[in-house]
């Protein structure tokens, strides 16, 4: 006599679904967490390769790149030298990369000084926007030059009236109006410009409410991290601040102040240019 098939009972199929339920769900958050750490890892490769991009464009054309504007990946750049505007995506294809997004899948944030977009400031040695000049052509207003040493910074008066630094009290009298100069900072001289010059209209890179970590910066790129969907330049002012930490806002609010969180896996990845790194990339290639 031929046995009889038995299936599953109701109260099994029930246990064999909910074990199947406790699976899938370790499942996924163990894969989510992989992916997580991934991407993580990925944007900080991403970023080591836009400052290394950044140095390069920079030390081949003597200037850093202005925004895209137009979401096509190229820089633009207004006739008279100038950044057509002081913010927008970060120009990729310009600058030689082989992505165009972030490891989340949105565009890098890009920010230059407000004199990038000013013709008759790009011109300027001592303006925060000369690191921006495309137009080749140098206004050598507040720029100083030692006949001695050769040693050029920018000073509103001569530099002897007000000189505290010993190299500086060398050149004594013998200071006078750089006609024509072919840097646009000096690279014998420490902090250039001086005074109230340096951090004019500059960023501020902050990584908590007291404690500035950088001056002179004239340029700020940003990943908006994984909720850069939801949260960005554009999102900023509309966004319930109740749901995030709001230092995160701070990037994205439109004032020169920034926050750099410190952790590896932060709500915003930055990274800055600033007048002493230009210096310190002109003087390597001079």
């Amino acid at each position: 006599m031929p046995l009889k098939q038995q299936g599953f009972s109701f109260v099994e199929m029930v246990f064999v679904t909910l074990i199947a339920g406790i699976i899938f769900k370790y499942v996924f958050l163990i894969t989510d967490k992989v992916s997580q750490h991934s991407a993580y890892q990925h944007i900080h490769l991403q970023l080591n390769e836009i400052n290394l991009a950044l140095e390069y464009f920079y030390t081949e054309k003597g200037y850093w790149p202005c925004p895209d504007s137009n979401e096509d990946g190229v820089e633009d750049v207004a006739m008279g030298g100038n950044c057509v505007k002081g913010d927008g995506d970060l120009p990729v294809i310009s600058l030689g990369l082989g992505f165009t997004h972030d490891a989340w899948g949105s565009p890098f944030y890009y920010r230059v000084h407000n004199d990038a977009t000013l013709p008759q400031n790009v011109a300027l040695p001592c303006s925060m926007g000369s690191v921006f000049n495309h137009s080749g052509q140098q206004n050598p207003t507040e720029l100083w030059e030692c006949s001695i040493n050769n040693i050029r910074l920018c000073s509103a008066k001569p530099p002897d009236e007000q000189a505290t630094d010993a190299e500086v009290e060398i050149c004594s009298q013998n200071w006078v109006l750089a006609e024509n100069s072919q840097n646009k900072f000096s690279i014998d001289y420490a902090a250039l410009p001086i005074g109230t010059k340096l951090g004019t209209g500059s960023f501020k890179i902050a990584n908590s409410a007291t404690n500035q970590i950088q001056s002179g910066v004239v340029g700020v790129v940003i990943s908006w991290g994984e909720n850069g969907r939801n949260l960005n330049i554009k999102s900023c002012d509309s966004f319930d601040a109740k749901f995030l930490n709001k230092n995160e806002l701070e990037n994205c609010d439109g004032d020169r102040d920034f926050f750099l969180f410190e952790s590896r896996q932060a709500p915003d990845f930055l990274l800055w240019l600033d007048v002493f790194q230009a210096k310190v990339l002109k003087a390597e290639n001079e």
